[in-house]
């Protein structure tokens, strides 16, 4: 489920990927049968807010393990709209300050 969620991120696929003949034919070439996962847009969601709560602990972790080399960051939010599929976006980078 994971590995099916990122493709569909990564590649800026629809929630409804099975019915693509390409995703059909990768499904029945890599996938057995007792590991075929159902895909729709709940469990895709849910996924998705796996891998944001997963991503933000591992950041508050690295940002405390090395608070004594980088003291200070900046945390930059941007919001944007994909001017072809109207899709909102979130983006967030974060800025490491060292000492020096």
């Amino acid at each position: 489920m994971l590995l099916e969620t990122l493709r569909i991120i990564n590649h800026n696929l629809p929630l409804r990927v099975g019915e693509y003949d390409e995703s059909r034919l990768l499904q029945e070439l890599a996938v057995k049968k007792e590991m075929i996962a159902v895909v729709n847009a709940k469990r895709v969601k849910e996924t998705i807010i796996e891998l944001f709560r997963s991503t933000k602990a591992e950041v508050w972790e690295y940002l405390a393990d090395n608070r004594e080399n980088y003291p200070n960051f900046t945390i930059v939010a941007d919001f944007w709209t994909c001017k072809v599929t109207h899709n909102k976006v979130l983006g967030i980078r974060v800025y490491l300050i060292d000492k020096e």
